[in-house]
């Protein structure tokens, strides 16, 4: 069980050598994001459990996975509670200048889709008398649909309405019902909507540009950092990073080595 640290510790950077020593890499998680993270069988699994046993197994310790509610991630990471945020976070300005972001993992679009056969939506181009779902901060998706909602409405063709969602399923059961004509999500999570909800939901489009999602250590501890992005981009090389987006996504994703953060990152 991880205990809570004092200020004293908590200030102390975290090393590999440290991790070494202890022999174990501790890492949290919201294990409810489906494909990237989710719970079988009582532990976490998916894409992040995935890449991280790799990472843990190249640096020759256990990998000690809690899965807790997002809201506490950030908290707990800067008690140091843990070593670093497993769960797939959206690389936007508002983590990456508090937080230092790995290498990216993998990349996406922001879309929107609505219910099959509805013509009242047309286009991501013109949300004119719509009530859109999106989803709140900090999810990063939010940022991108809400700036790409603002131009809209400075150009007349804004959302009606947007409605605030917490969650997929949330959104989901909201556009299905009728309370809303459209949904905001990503595009590496749309496929598991689909399969979910069989010929219930239809992709509009993508909006913005496309983002890249990563894992965030603190502030001092960007060593770390720089030490699991060596092991990401060694997978990425090898190709075995490439099976893993095949295992989960059925897609394979093109991950640069630099300008995948926003300006002012750590």
């Amino acid at each position: 069980m991880l205990m809570t640290v004092s200020f004293a510790a908590a200030a102390k950077a975290v090393t590999l050598d440290e991790i070494k020593k202890r022999g174990v890499f501790q890492v949290a998680m919201e294990a409810a994001f489906n494909p990237f993270e989710l719970v079988e069988d009582g532990k976490p699994v998916g894409y992040d459990p995935d890449i991280l046993k790799r990472i843990a197994d190249e640096w020759g310790v256990k990998l000690e996975i809690s899965d807790i509610r997002f809201q506490g991630l950030f908290t707990g990471l800067e008690q140091q509670k843990f070593d670093m945020i497993g769960s797939a976070l959206l690389m936007n300005r508002a983590r990456a200048t508090k937080f230092a972001f790995t290498a990216p993992i993998a990349a996406g679009n922001v879309i929107l889709f609505k219910r099959a056969g509805d013509t009242k939506v047309k286009s991501v181009d013109d949300l004119t008398g719509l009530n859109v779902g999106a989803h709140l901060p900090p999810s990063g998706d939010a940022e991108i649909f809400g700036r790409y909602n603002e131009k809209l409405t400075a150009e007349g063709r804004g959302a009606a309405k947007v409605t605030p969602i917490q969650t997929i399923a949330e959104s989901n059961l909201a556009l299905l019902n009728g309370q809303i004509d459209a949904a905001e999500d990503v595009n590496l999570t749309f496929g598991e909507t689909q399969k979910l909800f069989p010929g219930k939901f239809e992709l509009v489009g993508k909006i913005g540009d496309p983002y890249y999602i990563g894992w965030v250590t603190r502030p001092a501890d960007t060593d770390l950092r720089d030490e699991v992005s060596k092991v990401i981009r060694k997978l990425r090389d090898s190709g075995e990073l490439g099976k893993l987006q095949k295992k989960w996504f059925n897609t394979t994703f093109e991950l640069p080595d630099t300008g995948y953060l926003p300006e002012g990152a750590l």
